[in-house]
């Protein structure tokens, strides 16, 4: 399959640092830097640009680190370039946590590990979005109830307090979701409490992503998706250094106990993650 073509907008520090991260996995057709310096600075390993109508080709996605995203989207778009082509990459937390991914899923590709690709926890697709990316050819499956947090995983020491767990009990929509995905045709919705909502599931997996807060349904998905990943295989859990929702450390520490388990942790990501060998 051919690397799809990334531009880069921003080629400080944290840019270059991206192209070297997500190199293995997509062609970098070079950056885009508006100011001169920085310009000058990048070297010879990317051709560099003032701007976006100086790039000669056609580039697949343009990621961006700039800190007026929002502002850099509404430009862009003004060009016609379409708005799922633009990434946000600018927050160093989500920044981390795709970065973290990225790497995983390169692994995954370099060690041609077999299976499918899960998240426990959507949400708003907004990290289902990049797995998609990074895995088209893969089944996605998407596990959430997309009505927010169920009662039978709610109790008071779930949150630090109760106001954040009200706050983050969001609702969603499954349709919205799936308009984000850049394959949609490679994703399931697999919609309700889990794990009832598995409903006879049978695949194996090479990558899963649980970010759903809360003690039970964390523990839930590891004791379901870790049997059942393949050797080579990751299942990154998000939150765990969480001041938020402090359980989510909690039974990522209790299943890996029980079954004699190691992970490993990514403080700036706030990322657990299982490897399967």
């Amino acid at each position: 399959m051919n690397k799809r073509k990334i531009l880069i907008h921003g080629a400080d520090t944290r840019g270059q640092k991206l192209a070297k991260r997500i190199d293995a996995m997509f062609e970098i057709a070079g950056f885009i830097e508006r100011d001169c310096s920085i310009r000058k600075a990048v070297g010879d390993a990317f051709p560099c640009y003032g701007d976006l109508k100086e790039y000669p080709g056609e580039a697949d996605f343009i990621f961006s680190i700039v800190e007026d995203f929002n502002g850099l989207q509404r430009e862009y778009m003004k060009r016609g370039i379409p708005f799922d082509k633009i990434l946000d990459f600018r927050h160093v937390h989500q920044y981390e946590k795709h970065i973290l991914h990225q790497c995983l899923a390169n692994e995954i590709l370099r060690r041609n590990v077999p299976g499918a690709v899960a998240e426990l926890g959507v949400d708003f697709g907004d990290t289902a979005k990049y797995l998609n990316l990074y895995f088209p050819d893969r089944p996605l499956y998407l596990f959430d109830t997309f009505s927010g947090f169920d009662k039978r995983d709610m109790d008071a020491s779930q949150a630090r307090t109760a106001d954040l767990l009200e706050y983050y009990n969001v609702r969603s929509n499954a349709e919205h979701v799936l308009e984000k995905m850049f394959y949609p045709e490679s994703c399931i919705i697999k919609e309700g409490y889990f794990p009832e909502s598995l409903e006879g599931l049978e695949d194996r997996f090479a990558f899963v992503h649980i970010d759903c807060d809360l003690y039970k349904p964390i523990t839930a998905g590891l004791e379901y998706f870790y049997p059942r990943l393949n050797r080579g295989g990751f299942i990154a859990v998000h939150d765990y250094y969480s001041l938020s929702f402090p359980q989510a450390k909690e039974a990522v520490r209790d299943f890996a106990d029980k079954y004699h388990l190691t992970f490993v942790t990514d403080f700036f990501s706030e990322t657990a993650v299982f490897c399967k060998e």
